[in-house]
């Protein structure tokens, strides 16, 4: 499937389609510190932070942030998520990055996820989000994906994310087709979870994805150059 339109041609181009995560407790405030300045010398389209860091973050630093919601496993009940999400934005998150049900998921229980994102979508928006919804796709057969994929356009969700990069493991070539074919273009894709390199990144959005979530940003555009040079050989053949 070509899709050259969607592959960046220069370093900011890439940096502006990916949310720079520090989301490690290990990281800790230094790591939360050196993500800003990360963010802003590159250009990052956002900061990915966990819900207690958003206010100390947004006090210190006017760019965009996006926060986690019931990170990594989304077993916190619905009226449980509304709260951590006010919480987030009223603490200045622009963004939110949501775990569904996972159980529910699993269990083909469509009609839990389907009020969880309607009722989180109609929320997020009214408050001037934008939500992006973690389905786990490692979790998940293809039948899954496209369900809840579908439940997530049909609510107008902003993005329909791959993984946690906590989960059994990362995004696949796979998952980013399967969404990206069973849903209308106009709906957004995050592809996240072990997106450790340059030509990862350009394949995922070769394949579909409209932005990136990782923690390997900077290595990633330092790669840029290279890879971007492997896909014009690819598109000569």
């Amino acid at each position: 499937m070509k899709n050259e339109i969607s592959i960046p041609y220069n370093e900011r181009e890439l940096a502006e389609r990916i949310d720079h995560t520090v989301l490690k407790p290990e990281e800790g405030y230094d790591g939360i510190i050196r993500g800003i300045e990360e963010t802003k010398k590159y250009g990052f389209r956002s900061l990915v932070l966990p819900l207690s860091a958003v206010k100390y973050a947004s006090e210190i630093s006017n760019i965009r942030i996006s926060s986690v919601i019931s990170f990594p496993m989304g077993n916190d009940p619905l009226e449980i998520k509304k709260i951590q999400i006010e919480k987030a934005i009223n603490d200045g998150a622009k963004e939110i990055d949501i775990v569904l049900d996972l159980m529910a998921m699993m269990s083909n229980k469509f009609d839990i996820i389907n009020k969880e994102v309607g009722e989180l979508t109609e929320l997020g928006h009214q408050l001037g989000a934008k939500l992006k919804f973690i389905i786990e796709t490692g979790y998940l057969n293809k039948n899954n994906i496209i369900q809840v994929s579908k439940i997530i356009e049909n609510h107008g969700g902003d993005f329909i994310k791959t993984c946690t990069g906590f989960g059994p493991r990362g995004v696949t070539i796979d998952d980013i087709l399967i969404i990206r074919q069973n849903v209308s273009k106009n709906q957004k894709i995050k592809a996240s979870g072990g997106i450790k390199t340059a030509i990862q990144a350009l394949l995922y959005l070769y394949a579909g994805a409209d932005i990136l979530g990782t923690s390997s940003s900077i290595k990633i555009i330092n790669e840029f150059n290279e890879a971007r040079n492997y896909f014009k050989n690819f598109d000569k053949q």
